[in-house]
């Protein structure tokens, strides 16, 4: 019978929760049963099956009340834990110095990464036989990839990898195209085709649900002190933080997407003129950005 129940339960739950990634909880209370109670799932299941059906059916309720409880706890910390990946920090005396450093760091990568390109640019130029520049044409090419995920104004640098990264994303089109992103961006999500809006969403999606399995590892660990054996979920939220950057990147290509693409249905609707894209500059994108921003159009 609690079998029974607990499967339409499952199936009402399943229909309710169709398209969240419930996947890092359960592996998450899956491994805390595993650790802490010392018993497999398939244990657990017996153990709850052999119950006196009202009592089985009161912990299977509570359990998935817990489930959805932390989920929406987790979903709800998954913003404010991105702005804290990406370096918006609070303005403490000690994290001020700290940011400053870490800014610093990351303006040093930046030099770095700019040297080699140069460099291995310059060395590939003057050699004539392919074979002999091919480490320096590999060089420079990693190196200028690397440069994409760093916004083009230093002073726009942020303290962390995440945060650098979607940065130049964000500051993509107003280096560009001179059009702000932060102003401009929900009034061209409602402009957008429909595959277009897809697609980024489904970027943006996909960056919220890496950053909660981050989440969800970080949780993990903080258990060590309770059970020590918690610390095997280091690797795990080490890949956790890679699969964010990952997703990161993603979404701030996304965004240059639909500015490269599609910034001309700004222009349309608030009736400003587009401008040539042989001979586009940046006036124009300020003067777009100045109109959202406050009704003023040159």
């Amino acid at each position: 019978m609690i079998s029974d129940l607990t499967g339409k339960i499952s199936e009402h739950m399943a229909k309710e929760w169709a398209g969240r990634d419930l996947a890092p909880a359960l592996l998450f209370y899956v491994s805390a049963i595993i650790l802490f109670a010392g018993m497999s799932p398939t244990q657990w299941y017996q153990s709850l099956a052999a119950l006196p059906p009202t009592t089985g059916l009161v912990i299977t309720i509570l359990g998935i009340a817990v489930l959805a409880a932390t989920s929406f706890v987790i979903n709800e910390l998954v913003f404010p834990a991105l702005r804290l990946l990406e370096g918006y920090w609070p303005q403490w005396p000690g994290v001020r110095q700290l940011r400053r450093a870490l800014v610093n760091l990351q303006r040093s990568q930046k030099a770095r990464l700019h040297r080699d390109a140069d460099d291995c640019s310059s060395i590939a130029s003057g050699q004539d036989d392919p074979g002999e520049n091919a480490d320096a044409i590999a060089i420079a090419s990693r190196a200028e990839s690397r440069l994409r995920d760093y916004p083009a104004d230093e002073a726009a640098l942020m303290p962390t990898r995440i945060g650098n990264i979607i940065r130049a994303g964000e500051r993509h089109s107003e280096s560009r195209y001179g059009i702000d992103m932060p102003t401009t961006w929900m009034h061209l999500l409602q402009l957008l085709p429909d595959r277009s809006l897809e697609t980024v969403t489904l970027a943006r999606r996909e960056l919220n649900r890496k950053v909660a399995g981050e989440l969800w590892a970080l949780l993990f660990v903080c258990l060590s002190p309770f059970q020590p054996w918690c610390l095997l979920g280091l690797p795990v939220l080490l890949f956790a933080h890679f699969s964010v950057r990952g997703a990161a990147r993603h979404y701030a290509q996304m965004i240059r997407i639909c500015y490269d693409l599609h910034r001309n249905l700004l222009y349309k609707a608030v009736g400003h003129a587009i401008p040539p894209a042989q001979s586009e500059d940046a006036s124009s994108g300020k003067a777009l950005t100045r109109w959202i921003q406050r009704g003023m159009i040159d």
